[in-house]
Order: structure tokens, then sequence, then C-alpha cells
């Protein structure tokens, strides 16, 4: 196995993201349980080894250098990684009952691993977390009206779809069980673009999975107290 390096280095990003693309997968995992024993904190292993790693995945298969079936199945292995992490590692600092939230993509996206990302993020602060994404708007819609989410999160990958997000967050503030429901949106083109945030009708942009729930929380308090 190779020795692990910084995860926040691009060569160590490059020689996992080839560890993840090989069909050797018990190499990706020994190479995130070696940075774990030698005390890398799981919170930089999530930001600056796989989130990364799941990007370079995107870049080849649009640049042609790797096929679609081989990037899906590494994205798999992240996805299973990830859920591996959350499920072993223990983390003293998980609190219960933080509140409830939705968390998907735009309806008519991909569901990314950005988002399933988020959602280790949210459960290790505390959160019972309900994930989309949804065969269609009428299905979420039907879920903020039967459940009363503290918060509603989107996963944005691009431009594409934002006129039907802005119609939807209309419909969940309009319809919501939660009159008061907080909307919380992701992704790096409101890192870019922060003026969109506004105009789509969202409370709030994370910057990143690890900021989400403390933002989330300080959108529920700050809901609940215009109430």
């Amino acid at each position: 196995m190779s020795t692990p390096v910084d995860p926040g280095t691009s060569f160590g990003v490059q020689q996992f993201t080839l560890l993840v693309l090989s069909h050797d997968e018990t190499a990706a995992f020994d190479y995130v349980e070696s940075l774990i024993s030698q005390g890398t904190a799981t919170e930089l292993i999530f930001l600056n080894l796989l989130a990364p790693a799941a990007h370079r995945l995107g870049e080849m298969w649009e640049d042609d250098t790797a096929s679609f079936v081989n990037v899906t199945l590494a994205v798999s292995r992240l996805q299973r990684m990830l859920r591996r992490i959350g499920e072993s590692v223990a983390d003293e600092r998980r609190v219960s009952g933080t509140g409830t939230a939705l968390l998907t993509t735009i309806p008519g996206e991909q569901h990314s691993f950005g988002l399933t990302m988020v959602a280790e993020f949210f459960r290790r602060d505390g959160w019972d977390i309900w994930t989309g994404p949804f065969g269609s708007r009428r299905e979420m819609i039907a879920l903020v009206q039967e459940r009363a989410f503290d918060v509603v999160g989107f996963s944005i990958g691009g431009e594409r779809h934002l006129d039907q997000l802005k119609h939807d967050i209309q419909d969940i503030r309009r319809d919501s069980r939660n009159r008061h429901v907080a909307v919380l949106l992701g992704g790096p083109l409101l890192v870019r673009r922060p003026e969109l945030i506004r105009a789509i009708g969202a409370d709030g942009c994370a910057v990143d999975g690890a900021s989400a729930p403390g933002l989330a929380r300080e959108l529920v308090h700050a809901a609940r107290n215009r109430s």
C-alpha cells in the first residue's frame, strides 16, 4: 500500500483518486484508515480528500480520461467509505435532538456525493436527517407538508434548474408544516455568486459541509425569533 500523505495536498488527492479507481477497493480503504491512525481528523479527510477526489473523478469523466462506469463505481466506493468512517469513528462531540432537516438536490439533478457528505456532517451534529433526491417535486412538497422540518437544504450543481428551485422554495414556504422553516443552500456556484442566494429566496448558503450544520442552527434560531 502507498504511504499516506497530507490529504490536503494535490498529490495526495491524485494518489487517492487513482486508488479509488483501481479494482483493489481495499487499498483505498487502507489508505484512509492509515490517515486516521496517524491522527488526521475525520473532517479533514472528508473535506480535503474525499470531496476533492469526487470532484477529480467528475473532471476525469468530462475529460474522457475515465469511463462513466468506472467513475460511477469509484464514487460508490467513496460513499461506502464515508459511511464506514461515520459509523466506526467515535466522536465524543456527537449530540442529539438538534433538529430535523431535509437535504436534497434540485429536482432533475443527480444525487451528488457532496450531498451524502453534508448529510454525514448533520448526523454528527445531532440532526434527524431525511435525504433526497425525489422522483418529482410533488413528492418533495408532500413530504414537507407531512413533516415539520426545521431546515430544508438544497445542494446545487449548476445554474440549469435555478428558476425551478426558486418556485420550489416558494412552495415549500407556503405549504410546509413548519411555517418558519429555514432554507439552506450549498454548492460552489453560490460561493462564486452569493447574490443568487437571496434572488432564489433562500436564507443562507454554507461554504462547505462542515459549516452547514452550524449555519442551519443559526437560521433556525433566526426564523423562530421572527415568529
